[in-house]
């Protein structure tokens, strides 16, 4: 697997699946900047089955005000379980609170943390 590798995929005509493949660097990181265009509705991490990332990694999707898009879903990875998880921001009209998936335009920063050196795995963002 390529230390950077981002593979979009459309869904029909409203869908954008986008997977960014990782390869930690010594010290356990990996970044890659990635656009990201649309409602981030899902995101799915997914550890390598032969080289696992050290358990409990972390994984950021910073734009460019250092706002996470992914909402804090990416915290707390496990070694050898795929994850799936729906990002959402808390908004309200003073009586109501409703989730929403957060919306994300640019460039954005992938940032993976702890992940052990020369661990493998992949994002995979499903984005309309």
């Amino acid at each position: 697997m390529s230390q950077t590798s981002v593979i979009r995929g459309h869904l029909g005509n409203q869908w954008e699946e986008i997977t960014i493949n990782w390869l930690s660097k010594a010290d356990g990181s990996y970044t890659e900047v990635v656009p990201v265009n649309g409602y981030v509705v899902q995101a799915e991490f997914v550890p390598s089955g032969t080289n696992a990332p050290s358990d409990n990694y972390g994984v950021t999707l910073l734009d460019a005000y250092g706002f996470d898009v992914l909402c804090g879903v990416g915290a707390s990875q496990s070694t050898n379980t795929v994850k799936r998880k729906t990002p959402g921001v808390t908004i309200s009209d003073g009586t109501n609170n409703a989730t929403v998936p957060p919306l994300a335009s640019g460039n954005h920063t992938l940032t993976i943390a702890s992940a052990g050196a020369g661990k493998q795995g992949a994002v995979v963002l499903l984005v309309k």
